[in-house]
């Protein structure tokens, strides 16, 4: 599963989904976006980001140019209205493809090849937000990347074997994509354009003001879930059998069982 250094991290947002997404534990690795909902997008822009996608699922390949700096690590690529997605020579394509697709449900749920709300497309796209693969846990690789990767970019990752692209899937089987791409999309879309609801606390971070993830309706919920337990989450909202709930002596929240 992937890591983070969330401190208030994204793990309730899919709490608040509804209880939708099990077993929310990572987060995006990098300091989310702390900074006013963007403009309105002019015509021009919403036409470049509508047109990329418009009618025309996205699709795995090489890495383009612009990103020429990433093909030491990754040498295959998808994009989801300018979301890009990395993933190394040896991560399948149809475990790419099923992230992307994934995403795309995020972003355009309706599939009429336009975002549900573009403020949260450009929102991401500010950040640089980038979803990166391996075909597994490799730690000695992905450490690598993580402390070279270009900095102006935003990062979460994603494993392969995580992947559950066959649909229906068997039971007590659990699709990783569903809730690492989530975090990419809530950590640098929804913080960003509705900081007052999921902002999200960082690692050394001390953003400060009335709307800052300190105060957010995530870290609230964090708070009451979770309290002093780390990385938990109420497992028993969930209904999730598979994944029993361990109760951690002093703590208000639950811990997965591993």
């Amino acid at each position: 599963m992937a890591r983070s250094t969330l401190a208030h991290g994204a793990t309730v947002a899919c709490l608040l989904l509804a209880g939708a997404f099990a077993g929310c534990s990572a987060a995006p690795r990098t300091p989310a976006l702390q900074q006013p909902a963007p403009p309105a997008a002019t015509n021009t822009l919403q036409q470049q980001q509508q047109q990329r996608v418009h009618g025309i699922p996205p699709t795995v390949g090489p890495i383009p140019e612009e990103l020429a700096v990433f093909r030491q690590w990754f040498d295959k690529h998808a994009s989801v209205f300018g979301v890009n997605i990395l993933a190394t020579s040896d991560t399948a394509a149809e475990d790419v493809q099923h992230a992307a697709n994934v995403m795309a449900q995020y972003l355009d749920n309706d599939e009429n090849g336009e975002p549900d709300n573009l403020r949260v497309v450009l929102a991401m796209l500010e950040a640089r937000a980038t979803l990166v693969m391996w075909p597994t846990d490799d730690e000695e690789r992905m450490d690598e990347f993580f402390d070279n990767a270009p900095t102006q970019f935003r990062y979460q990752d994603l494993q392969g074997d995580e992947c559950w692209p066959a649909r229906p899937m068997e039971p007590d089987v659990y699709d990783g994509a569903v809730e690492e791409v989530l975090h990419l999309v809530t950590g640098y879309g929804w913080s960003g354009v509705w900081p007052e609801l999921f902002g999200e606390c960082f690692e050394g971070e001390d953003p400060g003001g009335s709307a800052s993830c300190s105060g957010s309706l995530l870290a609230q919920q964090m708070d009451r879930q979770i309290a002093d337990c780390g990385f938990a989450y109420a497992c028993r909202l969930l209904a999730m059998p598979a994944m029993p709930c361990l109760r951690v002596p002093g703590c208000a929240g639950l811990v997965r069982a591993k």
